[in-house]
């Protein structure tokens, strides 16, 4: 890997990890309790980037999509199938997913479908 695509790797790493950070600060103000980076296929190294409710039949998971207008990995062919793949299993295991862009963190559209999802008025 070159120099410019190690920085290009971390600077998009730290925009990712600053989305997350935002929307576990959401979450935790409206007193959602929730798993961050939560594995859950065995077998496969998926991660959701937030879980609530695990063990719930209405468990719910959160998916942060940064770089959508950036190029990022979910805008390429591949990282479309691996997402879809990655939703499909989710399902399968029964947990809804939510998957929400980086602008819908930041403007708060995001926790308030995630309270809506979850029953509370937003």
């Amino acid at each position: 890997m070159t120099p410019a695509q190690t920085l290009k790797k971390a600077e998009a790493t730290a925009k990712r990890e600053a989305l997350e950070s935002l929307m576990a600060q959401h979450l935790k103000a409206e007193r959602i309790e929730f798993e961050q980076q939560a594995a859950f296929w065995p077998g496969r190294k998926w991660r959701l980037d937030f879980l609530i409710g695990r063990y719930s039949s209405k468990a719910l998971a959160i998916e942060v999509h940064g770089g959508t207008w950036s190029g990022g990995r979910h805008v390429t062919g591949k990282g479309i199938a691996g997402d879809c793949e990655k939703a499909a299993h989710a399902v399968i295991a029964g947990i809804r997913l939510m998957a929400v862009t980086g602008d819908q963190v930041k403007s708060g559209q995001a926790i308030a479908w995630v309270k809506q999802a979850m029953g509370a008025s937003a």
